[in-house]
């Protein structure tokens, strides 16, 4: 009965193991028939994309070839040149120095964000250099940045080295007293006007609150359009174009204003500004344009409009302000 047992367990054992052998063979075969059809479905997925991904090739580069304009050679040999020159961390560096302006003491890492259109890290890293070479510092009591010597430095720097300023200051004075109004020289920053000298009259106190370092828009006021008509007809088409981009739906009243300022240049030889940008505000304004080719500065009388009527400025101010600025220009060709 014992060999009986143990030769009928064998069998089994031996059976077993022709099972299983079977049972593995046969979700061997099934397992690779189903990769196989996977692999095969794949693939014509695959050629199905790359027959789409051509021929949406082809139709964009056709359509590139009807709409892109013939760049010549030496035109994509600048730019490239112009490209490998730009050093994209100094130019953000500077942007964050210019998010301050006249009335700012203090900006977080947020509002350098938001001027900036920077993410955060990146500010972040650029205010950790800037703080290190001096150009700005951190007050841990404001959780706040500022202005640095080095940078305070760069802008007085520029200011003494305007010799022009100190030859108009008393010119400005004068008529300042004479007009009731303010009197300013301004250059360019990006789109606005940038004060870098103010004379206040003494025989008035409805003076423009405007002091050196105070910012004014390059497209309303008529320091800025005086600066538009001072300056080359490339420089001004981009300056122009850069305006539009930034408020397409004001362009076409924007447009008109600077097509009147520069007719009026031509014929008159300044620019006006009758409450554009503020209604409290008309002005007057001429370009300054050195001999030397420096950058293009403007002067401009500015009050409130029950002083500088549109009669006075037209027959009486502009007159007198072109008549300041040609004394200028004449002071300072003398002195080279």
């Amino acid at each position: 009965m014992r060999n009986y047992c143990f030769s009928h367990w064998g069998f089994l054992e031996k059976y077993a193991g022709r099972l299983t052998k079977h049972l593995i063979h046969l979700n061997g075969r099934h397992l690779f028939r189903l990769a196989k059809y996977k692999a095969l479905q794949s693939d014509k997925l695959g050629l199905k994309r790359r027959e789409n991904a051509k021929s949406f090739e082809g139709i964009a580069t056709m359509a590139k070839v009807k709409s892109a304009p013939v760049i010549e050679s030496d035109e994509i040999q600048n730019d490239e040149e112009k490209d490998r020159q730009f050093v994209t961390a100094l130019a953000r560096g500077l942007d964050i120095l210019s998010c301050f302006k006249a009335n700012d003491r203090f900006l977080n890492n947020q509002e350098i964000s938001q001027r900036t259109g920077l993410p955060k890290p990146t500010v972040s890293r650029l205010t950790y250099t800037l703080i290190e070479t001096g150009y700005l510092n951190y007050s841990g009591s404001q959780g706040k940045y500022f202005l640095g010597n080095k940078t305070l430095s760069l802008g007085y720097a520029f200011v003494a080295n305007q010799e022009m300023r100190q030859i108009a200051r008393p010119m400005m004075k004068e008529l300042s007293d004479y007009a009731q109004a303010s009197v300013a020289i301004g250059v360019r920053d990006q789109l606005n006007m940038l004060y870098i000298e103010n004379s206040r009259s003494s025989t008035t106190t409805f003076n423009i609150r405007l002091d050196v370092g105070s910012h004014i828009p390059l497209a309303k006021t008529a320091m800025g359009r005086a600066y538009l008509c001072g300056v080359s007809e490339k420089e001004r088409n981009s300056l122009m174009d850069q305006i539009k981009a930034q408020n397409p739906s004001e362009w076409p009243k924007v447009k008109r204003g600077l097509d009147q300022a520069m007719k009026d240049y031509q014929d008159k030889g300044f620019c006006l500004s009758l409450g554009d940008w503020n209604k409290g505000v008309h002005g007057v304004a001429v370009p300054y344009i050195p001999d030397d080719g420096t950058e293009v500065l403007s002067f401009n009388v500015g009050g409130p409009p029950f002083i500088l009527t549109d009669d006075k400025l037209l027959s009486d101010i502009g007159p007198r302000l072109v008549s300041l600025v040609n004394n200028v220009a004449y002071d300072m060709r003398k002195m080279r």
